[in-house]
């Protein structure tokens, strides 16, 4: 760490000299044009930001936006030291991310509405990226070089490319501008940490054309030790690039292109058996060894599994518009490519690894564990929208159509082999026998098509005493059609250690199997809003909504047993929200802040829930089931009940005088079911129900204070501290208890004047112990597993901006 230091110090001085040389040279214009992207905060004296957003798809201020939404800019992501979109949730209350197998496949929960992290089934949040939604795995792009991120709560049935029922995620990679620019960035810490950024903006024709390539490069070691393997677990080793560019031929016509790919390599996550929950009788031996395991401590395992995790990620978006003064046409495309290929010890006990050949087989050699994941897949989708005013300017509107298809490109597969039996490839304790072994062929297709206007319309035209009022409102048509070729082939020659049959390479190959289970189904609805805004004054803006959201149902896999086939596939679940809300800016004594508060009611029905722990053996409905007709993870996706979601939301600051700043945020929910209604023959696999990741409180609190600085030191030092609450919350079955993070930061911006900012920060400063991602939820096993969060992380990070 001093040695760090040392080289962050000797850095400083030496782009203090670059910079001063540079500095006399260099010439550039003012951005112009489409191209200089206006960032979404703007300072406005002392404490008080001006953030504009884009919820509906114009660049409006937040503080007259009728929804509940968080913003982030550039400026605010890197001093807040957000290195992943996990990092967010410190600093939002009421989003909760998980990940799914590793913390790079974050799944994001608003408002109780997220994805279960195992099993079929769309996402209630989407992220999109440069308005192109994500496939829900690699749904957690890196946050370098970022514009902004919003983050919308509440349904978003009509403005954006997918029905989402609990929210979604905008992420604004930084655009080229026709300013000469960039930026470099270090960052060094304990456990080996070594990160590395840098943006290079290249103005090739003024007002013409534009490039804009960046990068990243993270390093670090695992803080959790595998003591049988001696390898470091849960470490980092990622890198990322982005191209982009900017186009504009003529005035009235702009194109960007942007292409980006990502890269995980590591040695996986430590799964860590937090909880023994008392298995059924075929496991006698669960509790001493879970025992042992929790004797190590919770920074070590002894798995002799190989936990890994392989994931690349890469897309291409291009976005025209064609602004015709009264009409502004704009076409969306986007194309992903998500490669995943990841081995995660679920149990966290030293147990049986899988037979060698699996490894090859996957692209892995010598990869061995008890769940082994590879999936490929494509996804195109396009979004063509057409926008503008009508009736003397009293209507703004926005229609248009989108189509999204998602569809494997390669072998998506899960193989399970938890507490397996003797065999010829393993010694077993007897105490651990199994009923579990198993490959699962899953590969589901996903097409939406939809059509949706929106509008907002003013009333002041009607009287004068509606002149502060304003009609918003919209309705989407959605048709989706979910495939699934699926195959069980629960292999029972592992007890006789017979070869494994091989995986479908293709959707294609799946088809052409007559023992495959190959279905669609198609679904469709209409989904609307509905709302009245007020302006009150300047500072003063109040708002009530009506949404109408809606998730896609789907199919189970693989073809079900008799007792079982009314369960084959699922229905949507719906929502009808209402929303309430307050935004204000107010001054009082030379003090200025903002204080916007929103409450909320969401009616859900046909709620999607799973029956956990079907396993070959079992008898449901006096049928048995076998290893080709046990569904898929040992769970089943259905519609049981109505619930209703109730809270508030609050954020706001405080800044007293200029150079002190305080940030605060909560949010409170109220989740219970209505009815709950549960077919006898799933009954004993339908434990308590609980509802996932609605914690009843989550807060946090920052400030930061601008320390006087004597002008010959020249920038500003500050210093910063962020505290995060949760309160406990169900994860599938398993109740993860409250935890705070604090968090620490001393930076010093502008050194001797130049564009160099060094800080230094301390995260989780207080070593508190979490349960990150849960891996195991259900009681089926006997046990809950899941991975820790990261312990006290500390550092260094200097950051040289040139140009622009």
């Amino acid at each position: 760490m001093k040695r760090a230091v040392f080289v962050a110090g000797a850095s400083v001085a030496l782009l203090v000299l670059v910079e001063g040389a540079a500095g006399q040279t260099a010439s550039v214009a003012p951005a112009t044009g489409p191209g200089a992207q206006t960032s979404p905060v703007a300072t406005e004296g002392n404490g008080l930001q001006e953030v504009t957003v884009t919820a509906r798809r114009v660049a409006e201020s937040k503080q007259t936006t009728p929804v509940s939404i968080s913003a982030f800019n550039s400026d605010a992501l890197i001093d807040n030291g957000i290195g992943n979109a996990a990092d967010l949730q410190q600093l939002v209350p009421g989003i909760i991310l998980n990940g799914a197998g590793n913390t790079d496949n974050t799944t994001y929960t608003i408002r109780g509405q997220g994805k279960a992290v195992i099993g079929p089934g769309l996402p209630s949040v989407i992220t999109y990226v440069n308005e192109v939604p994500l496939p829900s795995w690699g749904s957690s792009p890196p946050t370098f070089d970022i514009d902004n991120i919003q983050i919308l709560k509440g349904p978003q049935g009509t403005s954006f490319g997918r029905n989402t029922t609990g929210g979604a995620v905008l992420v604004y990679t930084a655009p080229p501008t026709y300013n000469f620019g960039g930026f470099v960035q270090a960052q060094a810490g304990n456990y080996g940490d070594n990160e590395y950024q840098g943006a290079l903006n290249l103005p090739i024709i003024d007002q013409k054309l534009a490039v804009r390539l960046s990068a990243a490069v993270e390093r670090r070691d695992g803080y959790t030790t595998n003591v049988a393997t001696g390898r470091n677990l849960d470490g980092k080793h990622s890198n990322a690039v982005r191209l982009s560019v900017l186009l504009q031929p003529l005035d009235l016509l702009e194109d960007r292109f942007e292409f980006d790919y990502t890269r995980y390599a590591t040695n996986g996550v430590g799964i860590f058996p937090y909880q023994y929950v008392g298995p059924p009788a075929q496991f006698p031996g669960l509790a001493a060894a879970i025992a042992v395991q929790q004797a190590l401590g919770k920074r070590a395992v002894a798995t002799t599994n190989d936990p890994t995790v392989q994931n690349s990620y890469w897309g291409v978006s291009n976005t025209t518009t064609a602004d015709f003064d009264i009409l502004t046409v704009k076409n969306i495309f986007g194309y992903r490519n998500t490669n995943v290929a990841q081995a995660l010890d679920a149990t966290g006990l030293p147990l049986a690894p899988l037979p060698p050949f699996l490894g090859p087989l996957a692209g892995l050699p010598g990869i061995y564990s008890d769940a082994l994941a590879v999936r490929r897949d494509r996804q195109f989708s396009d979004e063509l929208q057409f926008s503008g005013t009508g009736l003397d300017k009293k209507l703004t509107w926005l229609a248009g159509a989108f189509f999204l298809r998602d569809e494997p490109s390669g072998p998506d597969y899960l193989i399970l082999d938890d507490f397996r039996p003797v065999s010829p490839y393993f010694v077993v304790p007897p105490s651990l026998p199994s009923p579990i072994s198993s490959l699962e062929d899953n590969l589901y297709t996903d097409e939406s098509h939809s059509a949706y206007f929106t509008g907002t319309y003013g009333l002041g035209h009607l009287a004068g005493i509606l002149e502060p009022l304003e009609l918003n409102f919209g309705y989407r048509y959605t048709w989706d059609r979910e495939g699934l070729c699926a195959n069980g082939r629960s292999e029972i020659s592992f007890l006789t250690g017979a070869p494994l049959v091989a995986p479908y390479q293709s959707l294609d190959q799946c088809r052409a199997d007559t023992t495959s289970y190959s279905a669609s189904s198609t679904f469709k609805a209409p989904t609307y809003t509905a709302g009245l805004d007020y302006t009150v004054s300047d500072d003063l803006f109040l708002y009530f909504t009506n949404r109408r959201g809606y998730r896609a149902g789907g199919i189970n896999s693989p073809a079900m047993a008799s007792s079982l086939a009314g369960f084959q596939t699922y229905n949507p679940q719906k929502v009808t929200d209402y929303e309430i809300g307050l935004h204000e800016k107010w001054r009082l004594d030379g003090w200025k802040g903002r204080f916007n508060i929103d409450a909320y009611v969401d009616k859900y029905s046909a709620l999607q829930v799973q029956a956990t722990g079907i396993l070959a053996g079992d008898i449901v409905g006096g049928v048995p089931i076998t290893p080709q007709t046990q569904p898929s993870n040992t769970l089943l996706t259905l519609n049981a009940g109505t619930a209703t979601f109730a809270g508030v939301e609050l954020d706001g600051s405080i800044s007293p005088f200029p150079g002190l700043d305080f940030n605060y945020g909560a949010a409170y929910i109220n989740a219970k079911y209505d009815t709950l209604t549960v077919p006898d023959v799933i009954r004993p696999f339908f434990t308590t129900a609980k509802l996932d990741g609605a914690p009843r409180w989550s807060y946090q609190a920052s400030v930061r204070y601008v320390l006087p600085v004597h002008p010959s030191a020249g920038g500003d030092i500050s210093v910063y501290a962020n505290y995060y609450h949760i309160d406990r919350q169900y994860q599938q079955f398993s109740l993860l208890p409250a935890h705070e993070l604090t968090d620490f930061s001393v930076a010093w911006s502008r050194i001797a004047a130049r564009p160099i900012n060094l800080t230094f920060f301390v995260n989780n400063a207080f070593n508190t112990f979490y349960i990150q991602n849960v891996a195991i939820g259900q009681p089926g096993l006997g046990e809950f597993s899941g991975n820790y969060g990261p312990p006290r992380m500390y550092g260094v990070r200097l950051r040289y901006t040139f140009g622009e």
